[in-house]
Order: C-alpha cells, then structure tokens, then sequence
C-alpha cells in the first residue's frame, strides 16, 4: 500500500507488521508499541503521536524498523523509544515530559529545517565510525549521551541546542561542533579532529575536566576556558572576553585569535612545553586585549624551560599581563609594547620588537 493512518484516539495501540511505500501516521490516546517480532518498513515518512500521560503516553518502537524519515510526538508520556535497522532522518520530534532513546544502525540526522525538543534526558546511539548530527534549533532540557555501538568511536558530532548545553563524555575519531548560548562539560572530551564551539554572547567553560583536543576554534563566545591534558593548537577564533588556556603540552596555533579580554596561557610540564602564538610569522592576525604566558612545571609554580612566542599584528600595541618563563621570550607587536602591573618573569632570554621595529632585550626577571 501507499499510505496509512492508524488511529486509536481514546487507546493505547500494539502494531503489527506494517510495510508501506508511502507514508505511515499513528495516532493514539494512551502508548504506541510494537508486537514481538514485528517490524515497520516505511519508504516516506512515519509520524508516531501519543496524547498520553506517564507510561501511558510512551511511544516504543524498539525493533529492527526501516523509515524515510520519523516523527514522534508523545504529549506527556514518560519515555519515547527509536529503534532502527538502517541510518535514522529524524523530522520533529516532541517529548513534553520524558526521555528519549534513538539507537540507529547507521548514521543519524535531521530533516532541514525539523527540530528536536525534549524535556528529559536524550541518547543517540550509531555505529562506531558512523556520525550524528543534530545541528537544528533544538532543545534540550536535561542530559544528552552520544554512544557508539559495536565497537570503535563514533566518526563526527554535530549538535546545537536553544539553551545552554552541557557536554558528557565523549571520545570520537572526527570533529565535534557544539553550538548553544553556554557550553560546559560533565566528563573527558577527547576529539581526533576539529572542536567548533560557538556560544554567542555567552560563556564555554571546558576547563574543568582532562580533555585531549586537537584542534580548537571558537567561532563566537564572551569567555572561554580551556584545558588539555596534552598539546592544543587553536584555530581561528573570535570571543568578546577572556580566553584562558591551560595545557600539559604544547600551545600553538592554526588560525587567528580575536580576544576582546585578557588572553591567559599556561603550560604545565616538568620537561618544559613551549608557547608559541606566531604560527604565521608577520602575517599573523592575533589580536589581544592583553596577554599573559607561563611555562611552568607540573607544580604549577616553578618555572619551565620552554620558549613562549607572542606575535600580535594590531596597531594598538600589546599589553603583556604577566610572564613566567625559565625559557626564552619574544614579543612582536604591530603597536608599542607595554606592561601591566603583572611581573614579567624571564629568566633566559627576552627580545620585544614593536611596531616601530625597534628590538629591546631583557635578559633578566624584572
């Protein structure tokens, strides 16, 4: 058959085994389930809506099915259940008052312009090497879990949310793009590719765990906080505020950084790890609203032998806001070269060329 409508509006309804070429809508007053061994195949698109309460409003479709794309739309039910044998196009999806669980066996998406809304906690479950993305204006109210299945990690992440969003733990091989007005953490990150956060006018703390980046871009934010466990470089960034990272290996960068506040780095490792803010020699395009550096020992106080590079190419100088290195230190700047009242602790080497091309060495802390 081409189309069909079920509608059960003042029950609960238990499908059997449906296969429709076309479009396949399910209306019911209390919960939607599947009978054992069953399954739904359908070519178009099938809608699920559940006008219940609690356990009577649940929506389960937990067996091999095949859509087009699914809707599901559960008023007040306590969970709503997706389970698919293929890769899952979500449309919209509505969970008022519960949980829900999308385990897919392929990669996971949405339809343009469709989007996601649920009050409880969320997972989405793919294949290891396979990716989901929930890049729509979406909202999300309570946790959200992205989970591998059958072994390996999941390739790409992608996921935006209306309020603030907190990421939990997660391990992936690709990229990760999180875009919500407030970003934080509740477990490790560990990121084989790009990580893109955009936050607006609000804040990303991600500071508060062991992460392990590769690459970082910020493409909006008021403050942001970094840390990584090993080395970070940072792509093209652009923040209203602060930026403080915190490394236990290298800090360099890929991409130019934009930083209306302070701009805060510092390494931590006995064997020294270098700073290095100049990627692009002369054509580089950081620009700081002040900048401090440290090198520093896993004890978070003595000095580490590793360089620290600063290049900042605006006209209107660099202010540096504190240095501690037991390496050498280079400051070039577009403008003068000023200091704030933060000392500036070099114990090898310091040369500072502003912008009138002029080099000044300090070859002790001052």
């Amino acid at each position: 058959m081409n189309n069909l409508t079920i509608d059960y509006f003042n029950t609960a309804v238990t499908l059997p085994t449906i296969s429709v070429l076309g479009d396949l809508t399910v209306n019911a007053g209390k919960a939607i389930s599947q009978g054992s061994l069953t399954t739904l195949s359908v070519i178009g698109k099938g809608t699920f809506t559940s006008s219940g309460s609690l356990a009577l409003g649940n929506i389960t479709l937990d067996k091999a099915n095949s859509f087009g794309s699914v809707s599901l739309n559960s008023a007040s039910g306590s969970a709503v259940q997706l389970n698919e044998a293929d890769a899952t196009q979500l449309d919209t999806v509505a969970v008022n008052a519960g949980t829900l669980t999308v385990t897919s066996g392929g990669n996971i998406s949405q339809v343009s312009g469709k989007t996601i809304s649920v009050q409880g906690a969320a997972s989405f479950t793919a294949p290891g090497g396979d990716s989901i993305d929930v890049g729509n204006a979406n909202s999300f109210n309570s946790t959200v879990n992205f989970i591998a299945s059958g072994g390996g990690n999941l390739q790409d992440v992608t996921v935006r949310d209306t309020t603030a969003f907190q990421i939990q733990a997660l391990t992936i091989n690709g990229d990760l793009k999180v875009t919500a007005p407030g970003i934080t953490e509740a477990g490790v990150l560990s990121i084989g590719g790009n990580a893109t956060f955009a936050a607006g006018s609000s804040d990303i703390d991600l500071s508060t765990q062991e992460n392990d980046f590769n690459t970082v871009l910020v493409s909006g934010a008021q403050n942001v906080q970094l840390n990584d466990a090993n080395a970070i470089v940072l792509g093209a960034s652009s923040l209203s505020g602060g930026l403080t990272v915190t490394a236990k290996g290298a800090i360099s960068q890929s991409g130019a950084l934009s930083v209306g506040g302070l701009a805060s780095f510092t390494t931590w490792n006995d064997s020294g790890a270098a700073i290095n803010l100049n990627q692009f020699g002369d054509t580089v395009n950081n620009s700081f609203g002040s900048v401090a550096a440290a090198t520093l020992m896993s004890d978070k106080t003595t000095p580490a032998t590793a360089n620290i590079t600063i290049h900042e190419n605006d006209v209107n100088g660099t202010t540096l806001a504190g240095v501690n290195t037991a390496g050498n230190l280079t400051v070039v700047s577009a403008g003068n070269i000023d200091e704030s009242t933060s000392p500036i602790n070099v114990i090898s080497h310091g040369q500072f060329h502003d912008g009138h091309r002029e080099e000044r060495s300090a070859w002790q802390s001052r």
